[in-house]
């Protein structure tokens, strides 16, 4: 059964195409994809990352060169449609990436030097387009005006060149004021769409436990902040985590914690299958908790709701970091790409274990649960802003929830039996 819903589901990737609105992801040189892997849920691929050095070179992260990085791209070009852009980004964090960019392009030779070789790149690997991901080491002030122009001048440059060669130009920026502030909003413009990395609202930088990505924070202050600042909604892409924070030493939104660790999806569903309690909220940011611990992650009903903002919007897209953080099933990327095409959505489990129970609504009981396995179950009700309306104790193979003065509405049923969760939307 599994098989041949993800068979429908790829079917279907092949022949819908995305509603003139980008899906982008960003794929590290450093990620190995299955065969199997789909491409085709992405509008646009970013290759992540070639480094320039101060002298306007380029640098291969890890233990590449040119030719090595070279096969890992050529490996995702060659299962890439005729309708799919692929890009490469230069550049990545500022204690790496972008370590060398202000002073490369504070100097005329070398901005010169590394936008032809940015360029002569892409022409020579067969790529669509260049990506800048320049990302600041500190918050400039008023005498930081030569570093602020040195975006300015190479953003122009590039602008130039890839006009020139028939390129795309992407940047990807700082999703506040806090760094958002360095860019010169010039330059930004100069790219044909802009990455806003609306994933970094909260981490072990922050003083208590809190979602890194909620869609408040992704409209309100990222946005929002360039829009206000002058760029065009239609060029506007907010990014999107596929990783989940881990904070030891809290379990509430809030909390102070001890230390915080980073995990894939497939990691965070690891850990609701251990019996961590998932509280949905797609406005400000879902999470899972057990004991002192707390993990936030978008789920496929927060990526539906974003990919669903993007839309009512007007967005140009979204943004994927990264897609190799997905698990197995691309469960995280279907969800985006169903919603973006008004398919169905995306549960956060798969579809053959949803079949296990039968839910029965009736006007005068309540919600009726039963499930086909011996495996006891517990079951609860939450609004779509996340709020726990209702629940039932662990049973053997059959629940009831009172719905008892509850409004009519849609909302999200959860099933738990000690092993994994399953979340369906339901109408009252």
């Amino acid at each position: 059964m599994r098989k041949n819903i993800f068979s429908t589901l790829l079917l279907l990737c092949l022949i819908v195409q995305v509603d003139g609105q980008k899906i982008s992801g960003y794929a590290p040189y450093y990620r190995t994809f299955s065969t199997d892997f789909d491409f085709s849920l992405y509008t646009h691929v970013h290759f992540f990352a070639v480094w320039p050095d101060s002298s306007g070179a380029l640098l291969w992260p890890g233990q590449n060169d040119s030719t090595s990085l070279s096969k890992k791209y050529q490996l995702i070009h060659s299962r890439m449609g005729e309708d799919q852009n692929l890009l490469i980004t230069f550049g990545g964090t500022s204690a790496a990436g972008s370590l060398y960019f202000s002073q490369m392009a504070g100097d005329s030779s070398s901005l010169e030097r590394f936008a032809q070789n940015a360029v002569s790149l892409c022409l020579a690997w067969g790529a669509h387009g260049i990506d800048i991901d320049w990302e600041w080491g500190k918050k400039l002030g008023v005498g930081d005006a030569e570093l602020k122009s040195g975006y300015l001048k190479l953003m122009s440059r590039l602008r130039q060149l890839a006009d020139e060669e028939g390129l795309l130009l992407s940047t990807a920026v700082s999703a506040s004021s806090w760094f958002g502030d360095n860019y010169p909003v010039e330059g930004v413009d100069q790219a044909d769409y802009i990455s806003v990395m609306s994933y970094t609202y909260n981490g072990a930088w922050s003083s208590t436990a809190n979602h890194h990505s909620p869609l408040s924070k992704t409209e309100s202050i990222g946005l929002s902040y360039w829009k206000n600042r002058g760029i065009a909604t239609e060029k506007l892409n907010p990014g999107v985590p596929f990783y989940g924070y881990k904070y030891d030493g809290a379990s509430l939104p809030g909390d102070p914690f001890n230390s915080v660790s980073t995990l894939s999806y497939t990691e965070v569903k690891n850990h609701i299958s251990l019996g961590y309690e998932i509280h949905m909220d797609t406005i400000n940011g879902s999470y899972c908790s057990k004991a002192s611990s707390i993990i936030f992650f978008d789920s496929p009903d927060d990526l539906t709701a974003k990919a669903q903002h993007v839309k009512e919007k007007g967005y140009d897209g979204i943004f994927i970091w990264e897609i190799g953080q997905d698990d197995s099933d691309q469960t995280l990327s279907r969800s985006i790409y169903n919603s973006m095409n008004k398919l169905g959505p995306v549960s956060i489990v798969e579809k053959n274990r949803a079949e296990d129970y039968r839910i029965v609504i009736s006007p005068t009981s309540g919600i009726l649960l039963s499930s086909s396995s011996t495996d006891p179950f517990s079951a609860r009700l939450y609004s779509l802003e996340g709020k726990q309306m209702a629940f039932s104790d662990h049973n053997y193979r059959e629940a009831v929830i009172s719905t008892l003065g509850l409004p009519p509405g849609i909302y999200i049923i959860q099933i738990s039996d000690g092993k994994e969760v399953i979340g369906q939307k339901i109408a009252l």
